[in-house]
């Protein structure tokens, strides 16, 4: 969920959903990237909109600036709710917001995974906005000190006092059950570790909950995504990799490439730091369709996914490095763009305005990492990297320095961070709390970062074969997988046993 490219570029998001943003640009384009592993939507999708009158105006919850008490100052939190389907004695569900804006829309669908459980029991919905995102501001243009207050564990804590005064408003509710997706799902499991006396279980989906700083696992899952769904597929990739590899070592080489991939630098002038840029940006158009192709939201379910891209990947009319830029070509279209800006100085200036991606890369640089690499020995090489020159780690971690300054995110600051963080909530080996269900999919490259060896029946990790990037969260379809469909039976069951026992 990088670095200066690890910014970890962005996949296209298809036609239908990038009209309204940069059209016709030669500047950053925050569509094509994926920072830190995060689109321009966040990293939970909104489910499909179905409009609901049920579902509450905004609301807003007043909640302390530091929960810890070093400043005095508050904001107002929004969440939204609905009444529609409780009964009395039933449940509170809530789910949490991440590193996004929310609107109340999960509260308002009944087919949802979480509604479809929800109803069954009665229960009142919530859905609350993370700290630092969307119009839940603390302040409104923060700078790198006021940031320090965006954590999980303020995000948490702002999570316990909303149960407390939810339940004076509505309640009291006897059990809360708290869900989440990626970032959020985390959040859904660390709840139920930190406040086992306010959140009775939880569904944490797609959760990384291992904070890590060379993330290399990520392309390597990548890699194997597409060579599960179609290996000659795979193979054209490589091939045309290696070949684009190649290319980039002349001079001449690279007047063909600005040429071919429609670059709006000349490569032969460009810093290495923008060379680095132009990695992920080819990179990344095979990221994001492995990290969501298929799950029912959106152009996700059949135009944006690895089955669309390996149609062009296997096109015999073109030769292999054409193929691989036809697709990039479909990914500019997608985005609006008229060339592929690979500068880093334009990055770094978007960075330093404040908004979600900013919130967000804060949050990786004290908290996370996630930073995507070509460091991995299968899938460097996979991409034409042999030596993990494309997307370094390095670069990552001096990011967070040149956006944050030194004395909040030095490269062993950023370091220490993650370790904390693993200690703090345990990582993905000592989360031993009851009543925390793992789904995972094994095409999403950050299941490798989660929960997958179940401690207990209570609390079973479910990978979900051939599915993406919290596939679990969202309505059934008759094209699911049949690893999906059992899947969320499962996760119903258990959820509604933890209420028989």
């Amino acid at each position: 969920m990088h670095g200066r490219v690890a910014v970890l570029l962005l996949f296209v998001i298809g036609s239908v959903l990038s009209a309204s943003l940069n059209k016709g640009t030669t500047g950053f384009n925050r569509k094509r990237w994926l920072i830190h592993g995060r689109p321009w939507h966040g990293l939970t999708p909104a489910p499909p909109a179905v409009f609901n009158p049920n579902v509450s105006p905004v609301q807003v919850i007043t909640q302390p600036i530091d929960h810890d008490g070093s400043v005095s100052g508050t904001f107002q939190q929004q969440y939204w709710y609905n009444k529609q389907w409780h009964k009395k004695g039933g449940p509170a569900f809530l789910i949490l917001g991440g590193e996004g804006p929310e609107n109340g829309q999960w509260t308002g669908n009944p087919n949802l995974e979480w509604t479809s459980i929800g109803i069954k029991l009665g229960a009142m919905f919530f859905d609350i906005e993370h700290r630092y995102y969307g119009n839940s501001m603390p302040y409104t243009s923060p700078t790198s000190e006021q940031l320090k207050f965006l954590s999980s564990r303020q995000a948490l804590a702002d999570m316990a006092n909303f149960i407390k005064e939810m339940n004076k408003k509505f309640g009291p509710f006897d059990k809360w059950i708290v869900f989440g997706g990626s970032y959020s799902g985390n959040l859904a499991a660390w709840a139920r570790e930190k406040y086992p006396d306010l959140v009775f279980g939880s569904v944490a989906s797609s959760a990384p909950v291992q904070a890590e700083v060379d993330f290399y696992q990520y392309l390597e899952v990548v890699e194997l995504a597409f060579r599960e769904i179609d290996p000659k597929c795979a193979d054209n990739i490589h091939q045309s990799f290696v070949k684009l590899a190649k290319l980039a070592k002349t001079s001449a080489g690279k007047t063909s490439i600005k040429t071919l991939f429609n670059v709006c630098q000349d490569l032969n002038t460009a810093s290495p730091d923008d060379i680095t840029q132009f990695w992920g940006s080819i990179i990344g158009n095979f990221m994001g369709v492995v990290q969501y192709g298929g799950d029912n939201a959106g152009p996700y379910r059949t135009e944006v996914t690895p089955q669309v891209v390996c149609q062009m990947m296997n096109n015999k009319n073109y030769d292999v490095l054409s193929r691989l830029a036809n697709v990039n070509v479909w990914s500019m279209q997608n985005n609006g763009e008229e060339c592929v800006d690979i500068s880093y100085d334009n990055y770094i200036k978007y960075m330093k305005d404040p908004h979600a991606d900013r919130s967000w890369t804060w949050q990786t640089c004290t908290e996370f990492g996630y930073y995507q690499t070509t460091d991995s020995k299968t899938a460097g090489p996979f991409f034409g990297d042999g030596n993990g020159a494309f997307m370094p780690i390095k670069l990552s971690v001096e990011e967070c320095t040149q956006i944050f300054g030194t004395a909040y995110a030095s490269s062993q600051e950023v370091n220490q961070a993650i370790k904390d963080t693993n200690k703090y909530y345990g990582g993905a080996k000592n989360i031993k709390t009851t009543r925390i269900v793992f789904p995972n999919g094994s095409h999403d490259p950050w299941h490798a970062l989660g929960m997958l060896d179940q401690y207990s029946s209570e609390s079973p990790a479910i990978l979900i074969n051939g599915t993406a990037h919290c596939a679990d969260m969202y309505n059934d379809s008759p094209g699911d997988l049949p690893g999906l469909t059992k899947a969320r039976n499962q996760i119903r069951k258990t959820v509604w046993g933890w209420f028989n026992q």
